[in-house]
């Protein structure tokens, strides 16, 4: 699952933000495919977990998505390419080990 973080103007003040369209990817990856084995199913598991970690959730706007129009297509995925343009709408950072993702101009860690 990929992430999304937004830093502040404090290096040292990180916040968190997780966008629902990662949650929306992962409900299409059962674990009998062997991409996702949770305790509880996601619709209970994320939410109760973003919170017991004080993630903030990040809506998915207009803006983002008419960013696609615009987006190169290294990457298919449209979930990964959705949080590509939120990334780059919002100056976020991605957390993912995904080579694709690290080709469009963002900033990104893993």
């Amino acid at each position: 699952m990929k992430h999304i973080v937004k830093i502040n103007k404090i290096a040292t003040d990180f916040r968190y933000g997780v966008c629902h369209i990662n949650f929306q990817g992962t409900g299409y990856k059962p674990s009998p495919l062997g991409k996702l084995s949770l305790p509880l199913s996601p619709d209970q598991f994320i939410p109760k977990e973003r919170k017991r970690h004080l993630v903030t959730p990040l809506d998915l706007s207009e803006q983002d998505t008419l960013h696609l129009c615009k987006l190169p297509t290294p990457h298919k995925d449209p979930f990964d390419r959705m949080l590509v343009c939120q990334a780059i709408e919002h100056s976020l950072i991605i957390l993912t080990p995904d080579p694709l993702i690290t080709q469009y101009p963002i900033r990104y860690l893993w």
